[in-house]
């Protein structure tokens, strides 16, 4: 079985931020370790915030919310972070969960960008990536 990149890389404190487990065989869902700082716990909760009040269901406010929010904060492009093969099943998975949100999505932006560009946020992995020249700045009109 394969473990999400984030547990092989144990923090300064030897610790992994995050506790994993299952939620079906592509999804991982990382719940946050409290023993651990944990910096990202505000801009993570106003994620899982908007996520939820845009579910289409239960299933969508309540799984799938929070484990995107805190997928969000991982290093990757979300849709890898999710264990997802491409951003065309993250497209699906969004319009399918997200419906309202997936329809006002530009479609040369990024599902991590255009969410923290909802929230009038910074992605914390954007200063890192190395695609940041090709992440097409995004204003979000309300």
């Amino acid at each position: 079985m394969l473990f999400p990149a984030c547990c092989s890389r144990p923090s300064r404190q030897n610790t992994c931020l995050f506790s994993c487990r299952i939620v079906d065989s592509r999804i991982w869902r990382h719940t946050v370790n409290t023993s651990s700082p944990y910096p990202y716990r505000e801009m993570e909760e106003a994620l899982r915030q908007l996520l939820a009040e845009h579910g289409s269901n239960d299933y969508a406010r309540h799984e799938l919310a929070p484990l995107i929010a805190a997928k969000s904060l991982l290093m990757n492009h979300l849709y890898e972070d999710l264990g997802l093969a491409s951003r065309k099943e993250m497209n699906a998975l969004m319009q399918e969960h997200f419906p309202a949100l997936a329809a006002r999505k530009p479609e040369n932006i990024r599902w991590k960008k255009y969410l923290y560009d909802l929230l009038g946020k910074t992605a914390p992995a954007c200063g890192m990536c190395q695609d940041f020249d090709e992440c097409f700045d995004c204003q979000i009109v309300q």
